[in-house]
């Protein structure tokens, strides 16, 4: 759910919708929590056939890897 634009000194609210409390720190992080494992996954599908997935991806050392969004 997409509530009205807060100013940034907001930084927690309530669902009008089911009472929940939330802070915006830590919805924050479980967003970019969210996009760095989808964006892992999508390189991880992306591998050659008998490439294993790095601990740490740097697209530098990996040309050979072609993703699409």
């Amino acid at each position: 759910m997409v509530g009205p634009k807060l100013d940034l000194a907001v930084r927690g609210w309530s669902c009008g919708a089911c009472g929940a409390e939330h802070d915006r720190d830590v919805n924050a992080a479980r967003n970019l929590r969210d996009e760095g494992m989808r964006l892992y996954e999508l390189v991880a599908s992306a591998l050659p056939t008998g490439r294993a997935m790095p601990s740490i991806i740097r697209a530098s050392e990996m040309p050979d890897v072609v993703l699409t969004a």
